[in-house]
């Protein structure tokens, strides 16, 4: 049987802390509850159940107190897992949450998880000025794949980014055509979207 190391302890910890219940919703059958006792009782594997955790936390207020705990983890699948989670909980994402995620986006070691990261505050964020910040110095990324990202955030926040016009107009002399491409679109798409 697998172990389910010190991240789902976490996660389990905060879920049952949250008042999972039954009546939450489910995921290929399963509560988040349920999910995680998967793991310590039946060694389903933790990237499946943090996967489910994360499909669930659109639906269940329950489960983004673990994932935002599970943003710390050590293990880059938990981070993953998180990230994911908090970005399909949308504009419903806390805002501890979406400082936590601005964290991963600015400072995570791994550059998938800063680029996935972006992505996430995109999507959640409506305009938050801290998320705006946050994507607007990852422009400055080391990673092109952040970058990248940082810019289609931009885009999709629209017009609340609009102060980021100016850095987003510096990746037209950007090494990497992608992130060049990207920038040109996410200005297009803030000069459609601003009044």
């Amino acid at each position: 049987m697998m172990s389910p190391g010190p991240c789902l302890a976490v996660l389990g910890a905060t879920l049952l802390l949250a008042g999972c219940d039954e009546r939450r919703p489910h995921v290929r059958g399963r509560s988040v509850q349920e999910w995680m006792a998967a793991v310590r009782d039946s060694g389903v594997s933790r990237a499946d159940a943090l996967s489910a955790i994360a499909q669930l936390a659109s639906e269940s207020p329950s489960a983004e107190p673990a994932l935002e705990a599970a943003l710390g983890a050590a293990d880059p699948a938990a981070r993953l897992m998180a990230v994911e989670g908090i970005g399909r909980a949308g504009g419903a994402a806390q805002l501890v949450a979406l400082q936590r995620l601005e964290l991963v986006v600015l400072r995570d070691p791994v550059d998938s998880l800063r680029a996935r990261a972006a992505w996430a505050l995109g999507r959640t964020t409506a305009g938050e000025p801290n998320a705006v910040a946050s994507l607007t110095v990852a422009l400055r990324d080391t990673s092109a794949v952040v970058r990248r990202a940082a810019a289609y955030a931009l885009g999709a926040i629209g017009s609340p980014a609009r102060a980021s016009a100016g850095p987003l107009s510096g990746l037209r002399a950007d090494p990497d055509s992608l992130v060049t491409r990207a920038g040109a679109e996410a200005l297009a798409r803030l000069r459609r979207m601003t009044p």
